[in-house]
């Protein structure tokens, strides 16, 4: 009789034990909040880490908490914050699902892989927002460069590659051969150019930035195809074909400048790459128009020679 009371208390106590953890448990799931990763710099610059963080962003301002959440000292005292104390973020503001962050002056201050990484950091902190899909930096109030001097522009997580770090600190020497308009505005000038760049960049992505940033000024048989303030919203390559999507700026004329001298110059220089076929340009993301009214951008198209000197 005393060993059936022992076990009727057993199973009791057990009981009460299970149902406690049922309701820890059930406590857990519906805590407030959302799991973030903050990405963090190791304080070698070598590579990007990241912590979790469960945040409640409910009612608040989303950004503004990521902003301020790359700013704290890291968990790991062998990382650093993505936005160092030094740095100020001025302000920050969205054009639908698009953000511009600008920073302090003393952004320019960080090295030249410190500042890679940290770009890195805070824009695959901020684009697990449903409400940020493309980032751009500013310092004060100015587009941020890249060494090139051409401008970064918009980036999202995809921009930098998914992997240990060591790829986000490399840079690679690159010959690109370009083509800009001639002198008349009416042919394409083959234009070779050495250039330094960060291998998160792709080599397409590179040369539709060249583009826009133009020619060397020295060089005064060559003129530029595009206007300087367009942004490359994204360039991809799938199965030999490269899609370039440029924002609407690409659409004011170019003085003297054929509209097919614009559109070739894009597609001779990419087709250049050795995986590089054809060339589909859309701008802020449509292919059904016609570039200045003369030439389509409704299909991909191919390499054009009668334009070539």
């Amino acid at each position: 009789m005393i060993i059936k009371k022992i076990r009727t208390i057993c199973l009791f106590v057990c009981l009460l034990l299970f149902m406690a953890g049922c309701g820890q448990e059930a406590e857990k799931e519906t805590e407030p909040g959302t799991i973030f990763q903050i990405y963090t710099v190791n304080k070698e610059e070598t590579r990007v880490n990241s912590y979790e963080c469960r945040l409640d962003l409910s009612g608040k301002n989303a950004v503004g908490a990521l902003l301020k959440k790359l700013k704290e000292p890291p968990q790991d005292a062998g990382d650093r914050a993505a936005i160092t104390e030094n740095v100020k973020v001025l302000n920050y503001a969205s054009n639908d699902k698009s953000w511009e962050i600008n920073f302090s002056e003393s952004y320019s201050r960080y090295s030249l892989t410190g500042e890679v990484l940290s770009r890195a950091a805070i824009v695959r902190t901020l684009c697990q927002l449903p409400e940020v899909e493309y980032v751009t930096f500013l310092i004060e109030g100015k587009e941020l460069m890249n060494t090139n001097g051409v401008n970064v522009g918009m980036m999202n997580a995809d921009t930098f590659v998914e992997n240990n770090g060591s790829e986000i600190n490399s840079y690679e020497k690159a010959s690109l051969k370009l083509y800009f308009a001639d002198e008349s505005g009416e042919q394409l000038k083959t234009y070779e150019k050495e250039v330094v760049y960060n291998s998160n960049i792709s080599l397409e992505k590179l040369v539709v930035e060249q583009l826009v940033a133009g020619p060397d000024a020295a060089q005064k048989e060559y003129r530029a195809t595009i206007q300087p303030q367009t942004k490359v919203l994204s360039v991809t390559v799938k199965d030999g074909t490269c899609y370039v999507n440029l924002d609407g700026t690409v659409l004011t004329p170019m003085e003297n400048i054929d509209p097919e001298v614009t559109i070739y110059s894009i597609v001779n220089s990419l087709t250049e790459l050795t995986n590089v076929y054809k060339v589909q340009i859309s701008i802020d993301g449509n292919t059904d128009m016609s570039f200045l009214e003369k030439v389509s951008l409704a299909t991909p198209l191919e390499r054009n020679y009668d334009l070539m000197e």
